[in-house]
Formats: C-alpha cells, structure tokens, sequence
C-alpha cells in the first residue's frame, strides 16, 4: 500500500523565515542575561573555561545566545514546536488493524518520584495528554550516560508493523560532511530532544 495522498506532511514557507535575522555586529556587546538565558544558566556553559575563544569571540558568542535565547531549551516546558503555518500536523498512515495492548514493565519503587515527575513535566510540556485510547504500548525509563535523569522511551514497535512505510532514507553522513572541508565553522550543539518537534495530529494521538 502507498502513502495516501491525504496524509503527506506539507511544507511550505508563508514567509521568509530568515528575513529579521538580526544582523551579527563587528563589535559585539558584553552578555546580557535574559528571562531564558540567565546568567546561570550562561556561566554553566564555560565559555572561558580552556582559553580557545578570544574575548571578541567570546562576546559574540554570547550575543548570539542572549537574541535567539528562545530557541534554546534547559528544561521540558522550555522546547518548542515547529509552527503549522510551515508544517502540518503529522498523521500516521496505517493499514486497518485491531488495537494492540502491551503490557507495561513495572517501575522499581526507588525510581517512582522521578517517573512521576517526567510524566508531569511532559504533560506540562504538551507532550503527552490524558487519554481514554483503546492502544496501550510499552512504557519504560533508561538512565541517561554521564547522569542521574531517566529517559523516558515508548515501544512503538508494534505500531510500526500496521504503519505504511515511506520510502525515503537520510543522505549518506560522509557526503554531507565532505562539503565542509576546508571551510571554518562555529559549532555548539547539546541536543535536548531528538523528537516532539512535529505536532501529532489529533486523529493519530490514540495510537502512542
């Protein structure tokens, strides 16, 4: 069975999202902090920390951080969503099928004040939302490397097997990465969320 045509994701640009990109100055100000990016929150980044920036760099580093201060995220309710002007809302192609109910792996009693406190900050966030669905997947934490926070994971496997696939793959990494060289980059990067960014439609919300 092919992708219906109903169900494709439309992209489209009602206007030019780069047309009020602040321009970057020759001479950039000290670092202000701001309602998301706090001073705290700036000194934990350690900017100064191994002496490889010079102070202009530093500087300017810190005013790109202080104007795009909200498309960064320190906390759950803080991650935005792409906007449905440019993307709509994702539903989920299947193939009819009769609702699965998988069962759960229990949560050891030591871990149950942080499991609650995901699920409430999720709901919080608009990520999850009270449900009454006839699915049930598997639901479990994993502990995060290098830390004391649970990562939150849902088996969805069993919704995979009743999704209409697409044929599309992601470009081969050394050909992307092949570009770039021999070109000077500027790079700081601490993926919060590797999903969420697409909003799930409210038809196929039932189904994870």
């Amino acid at each position: 069975m092919t992708h219906p045509e109903h169900l494709k994701i439309r992209r489209q640009f009602p206007s030019d999202p780069l047309e009020n990109l602040p321009t970057l100055p020759f001479h950039p100000p000290p670092f202000r902090p701001g309602p998301r990016l706090t001073q705290e929150r700036y000194d934990a980044l350690s900017i100064h920390s191994n002496g490889f920036l010079w102070p202009d760099e530093i500087r300017l580093y810190g005013y790109i951080m202080e104007v795009h201060q909200y498309a960064f995220a320190w906390k759950e309710t803080e991650i935005g969503r792409f906007r449905k002007e440019y993307f709509d809302p994702v539903i989920f192609p299947m193939v009819p099928h009769t609702p699965w109910k998988a069962k759960h792996i229990p949560t050891p009693p030591g871990l149950v004040d942080k499991v609650v406190k995901i699920l409430r900050d999720k709901c919080a966030a608009g990520t999850y939302e009270p449900s009454q669905s006839s699915y049930r997947s598997t639901w479990f934490t994993v502990a995060k490397p290098h830390s004391d926070d649970l990562r939150a994971v849902v088996d969805l496997q069993p919704m995979n097997t009743h999704m209409i696939g697409a044929a599309g793959v992601p470009p081969f990494a050394e050909h992307v990465i092949d570009t770039y060289g021999g070109l000077g980059g500027f790079t700081v990067l601490d993926l919060y969320r590797g999903f969420e960014q697409h909003e799930l439609a409210l038809e196929s919300r039932d189904l994870t």
